[in-house]
């Protein structure tokens, strides 16, 4: 794509931010050219905090979780002196990735040449360097990154001057602290790996108005899509999508999306559920679910099962019909369209997304 071409399909999604009644969706290039996908993991995912652990992951000196924000390996480690650190994942020696998943270890030594760092990022030991003309240790030290804590998630901020997180989140913290969810206990997890744009995983997260064609057993017959609404609060970065519950024995579940991609649904009276959102490329999203109950609740084995079923029925049905979007997405007859009232978080998401998708980012080296 050229230059040209990237300026006039950028113009094409004024649409999206007209008012909610005259908006229309995104262009389709936003969800399948690599120039956007560049573009957005260069400054909106940049300049945001993203969650990447639970506090639980890491209470140890030596606890090490590595994880993605859009394709860029980091990883979180709790130091010896008990604070979190987070840091590129990526030896400034030959640029391998040092570590994988999580764990616990004194350092951490670099697969390729036993390049070994302490917790705190610092070089500890590089075999064969200390005779190298130029070579200093304090250059070569991980790349450090800001990282905060909210709730009970780890959130890391790649930008180099991020602002404190919990400001920006006042009043979606005077929402959600009543449900206790820094004490919830994860009781499941799956991963999937899906072939679509991460956008399409977060508006479908955003929007209940697809329930009754995708859901209508597992979600709509209970919680009717028609009946879900949004709430925002002007100038913080999220949105909460609440429902209504016609079972008399289910409660109404809430769906709250950080942007640009931390999602997590509240339970109410049982727990939550997370969805962590990994962006490895224009079409290529790793989606992580996990599952948590009430500390009371956490070894009810049936109550787990039950959860465990719907979770998989959902996402089953759901990853079926982002496959198909994403391929309808990339045909050259797929069109802007105007948005129903009940894809209002959609509406703000994408809004937030082109406000905050510069061409001149910042955090770059």
């Amino acid at each position: 794509m050229n230059n040209s071409e990237t300026t006039r399909e950028r113009s094409d999604s004024a649409g999206a931010i007209r008012p909610l009644a005259s908006a229309t969706s995104l262009p389709a290039s936003y969800y399948t050219s690599v120039d956007q996908f560049e573009v957005e993991r260069r400054s909106a995912w940049t300049n945001s905090w993203v969650s990447v652990a639970r506090v639980e992951d890491l209470v140890q000196p030596g606890d090490f979780v590595a994880a993605t924000i859009a394709s860029d390996p980091i990883v979180v480690t709790r130091g010896r002196d008990g604070g979190l650190n987070a840091f590129a994942n990526v030896c400034p020696h030959r640029g391998s990735t040092i570590v994988e998943g999580s764990g616990t270890a004194s350092s951490l030594q670099c697969p390729y040449h036993n390049w070994t760092f302490r917790l705190d990022g610092t070089l500890a030991a590089a075999p064969g360097m200390a005779n190298v003309d130029g070579f200093d240790p304090a250059d070569m030290c991980l790349r450090r990154f800001a990282v905060d804590v909210w709730q009970g998630w780890v959130f890391v901020n790649l930008s180099g001057d991020a602002l404190p997180l919990a400001p920006q989140l006042a009043n979606l913290t005077e929402r959600v602290e009543q449900y206790g969810l820094e004490a919830v206990k994860r009781v499941a997890s799956a991963t999937h790996d899906l072939p679509v744009n991460w956008k399409l995983v977060v508006e479908n997260f955003a929007e209940s108005y697809h329930h009754a064609a995708v859901h209508p057993v597992t979600l709509h017959r209970d919680f009717p899509g028609h009946k879900s609404w949004s709430i925002t609060e002007a100038g913080e970065p999220w949105t909460w999508l609440d429902h209504e519950s016609i079972s008399d024995e289910i409660e109404a579940f809430a769906v709250i999306q950080i942007f640009p991609a931390h999602m997590f649904s509240i339970n109410r009276g049982l727990g939550m559920d997370w969805i962590r959102v990994e962006a490895l490329g224009v079409d290529l999203t790793r989606v992580h679910y996990e599952v948590f109950l009430a500390p009371d609740l956490a070894e009810n084995e049936a109550l787990i099962e039950r959860f465990n079923e719907v979770a998989a029925a959902v996402n089953a049905e759901d990853i079926v019909q982002l496959k198909r979007v994403q391929t309808g997405l990339a045909s050259r007859w797929a069109v802007t369209a105007p948005l129903s009232p009940l894809e209002e978080g959609c509406w703000h998401f994408r809004k937030w997304l082109i406000e905050n998708s510069q061409t001149n980012p910042q955090g770059e080296k």
